[in-house]
């Protein structure tokens, strides 16, 4: 076959002939060596082992005669070349002993062959006027991480292999997890962990946001771990003057108004220009396009190797004013962190009820769905904001200044709740301290 440059693709029949032949050799080789029948380049070929794979997931022995006979009763004998082409690739190889060797050179043709078609295909799309340029990025990208991943490869692992792995773990000096700051959200976690859906809810006015930031500044400040984030309500500035605010504890008001004295504005620039270089990446301009997120986060994983990214929030993006659309965004968050072995923070609107405002698992907007694909699910609850108090256990405690966050489900670590601060004026979340609560100048930075 000749392609519509004039050249006949890449392809290796030989090898291919070596593989099918092994297949029909030895009777297991296709379970040890699983194949794609889209590697191989001869139509043939490919008759060849998809009846063998037919006949390995329906436990019917492989070997000439039954390879033989399938291809007859599927109408594929003749298209071959008859039963003596199946008796000549025999001949082609005394055992499989080199078989790695050749699939691997089989899906070296098969990628190439691929990323001429692709090739094409993006040449087309470019030229099209009425595409938007990052959904031909999305396309790419989509399409590229297909072609590399040969997944029907043996994937599996033993038990003893697994073990081994923990054990290597237990064994390592370095905890897992990427700490928040939050002391209680860390023991009983172990904090953040990689390939992770985190999702933080509340109702209006009860400070996702600001949990969020707050945790990773922290990770910013402590850790230096690179991070992305993608926002529906606020601008870069608008998010550089939260974090700004809960690292010197000046208003956060005062920042982005610009209402600050000398003193204040001199001690200010000074910690903006010590923080510049901090790994926070932002992109305005896929904020409210979970594809579009999703496209940004791989080019920024490549480029600055990201390990957490914050979405803020999903109702607010497109296509989340339906339940099947809330899923569709969670799903794609879930795959984004598992793919990249990235943590994935996704903020979430709580449905609004007025007789009984603490929040629950089933306000969730979209809950089902959202639910089922996240490994966290961190719910807040400041009881002064509607006048109220504390239930059991926290009965004691003051509500000013204060909140509750509820982990209505953790995958791994089971439920539970803790109260923290919260700093009006700086928008900042931190450790309960009883003195800080029982303080006056509510405005200061406890750290």
């Amino acid at each position: 076959m000749i392609n519509d440059y004039g050249k006949i693709p890449p392809q290796a029949v030989d090898i291919e002939e070596a593989v099918v032949a092994s297949m029909m050799l030895e009777r297991d080789c296709f379970v040890n060596h699983p194949v794609k029948k889209e590697w191989f380049y001869s139509d043939g070929h490919q008759k060849i082992i998809e009846c063998i794979e037919e006949m390995t997931n329906n436990s019917i022995p492989v070997d000439l005669a039954q390879v033989t006979k399938k291809l007859k009763d599927k109408g594929y004998l003749a298209d071959i070349g008859g039963p003596v082409y199946v008796t000549k690739l025999l001949r082609r190889v005394s055992s499989a002993a080199h078989i790695e060797h050749h699939i691997r050179i089989i899906q070296q043709e098969y990628a190439r062959r691929e990323l001429i078609r692709l090739s094409a295909e993006l040449s087309k799309k470019s030229f099209d006027e009425t595409l938007d340029i990052d959904d031909v990025f999305s396309f790419a990208q989509g399409e590229l991480s297909n072609i590399m991943s040969f997944d029907s490869e043996d994937s599996s692992c033993s038990y003893e292999d697994a073990t081994m792995e923990l054990i290597e773990d237990l064994n390592s000096t370095v905890e897992t997890g990427i700490k928040t700051g939050l002391s209680k959200y860390d023991n009983f976690t172990g904090g953040l962990h990689q390939s992770d859906l985190v999702i933080i809810a509340g109702e209006t006015s009860q400070g996702k946001t600001s949990l969020a930031i707050s945790i990773l500044r922290h990770i910013a400040v402590k850790e230096n771990v690179p991070m992305a984030v993608f926002s529906t309500e606020m601008t870069k500035k608008q998010l550089v003057s939260r974090m700004t605010a809960q690292q010197t504890g000046i208003s956060a008001k005062e920042i982005l108004y610009n209402k600050i004295n000398k003193e204040h504005k001199d001690y200010l620039i000074q910690e903006l220009l010590d923080a510049k270089n901090r790994p926070i990446y932002f992109d305005d301009q896929s904020n409210n396009d979970i594809d579009k997120i999703c496209t940004s986060i791989r080019k920024l994983k490549i480029k600055h190797d990201i390990q957490i990214v914050l979405v803020d929030f999903i109702q607010d993006m497109k296509g989340a004013d339906t339940e099947s659309g809330v899923a569709e965004i969670a799903r794609k968050l879930k795959n984004i962190a598992k793919e990249l072995n990235i943590v994935a923070i996704g903020v979430s609107q709580l449905s609004r009820d007025r007789n009984n405002p603490r929040p629950n698992m089933s306000r969730l907007r979209g809950s089902g769905q959202l639910e089922e694909k996240a490994d966290i699910i961190m719910l807040i609850w400041r009881p002064e904001y509607y006048q109220k108090n504390y239930s059991e256990p926290f009965e004691n405690y003051p509500t000013e200044n204060t909140a509750q966050v509820i982990i209505g489900k953790g995958r791994n670590v089971g439920i539970g709740s803790f109260i923290l601060n919260f700093n009006k004026p700086t928008t900042n979340f931190f450790d309960y301290l009883k003195e800080y609560s029982e303080q006056q100048n509510y405005s200061d930075n406890p750290f």
